[in-house]
């Protein structure tokens, strides 16, 4: 199950969701722990709807990290999906 942790800047308003998720053992016996960030795509969005996209955004990095994917393959593959998107 992902952690989803709501970040705020010093005026107290909400920034961003650090989303943390298990990616196993290491040899120690100690987790290991994968993080990323999530910002809401609109500034109008209600706290609810951010948490329910952070909550899905969370899920999508959860599957990820399971398949084996790393950080940086994560966020490359996002951010060639949100390339498309732009270029159509």
């Amino acid at each position: 199950m992902a952690s989803i942790e709501p970040r705020y800047n010093k005026a107290g308003q909400l920034m961003h969701y650090r989303l943390i998720v298990s990616g196993g053992l290491n040899w120690e016996g100690k987790q290991i722990k994968r993080t990323t960030t999530w910002k809401p795509p609109r500034p109008n969005m209600s706290k609810k709807q951010m948490e329910r996209e952070a909550m899905a955004a969370a899920f999508k990095f959860e599957e990820a990290i399971q398949a084996g994917y790393t950080f940086c393959c994560f966020h490359c593959h996002r951010y060639l999906n949100n390339t498309e998107l732009l270029l159509r």
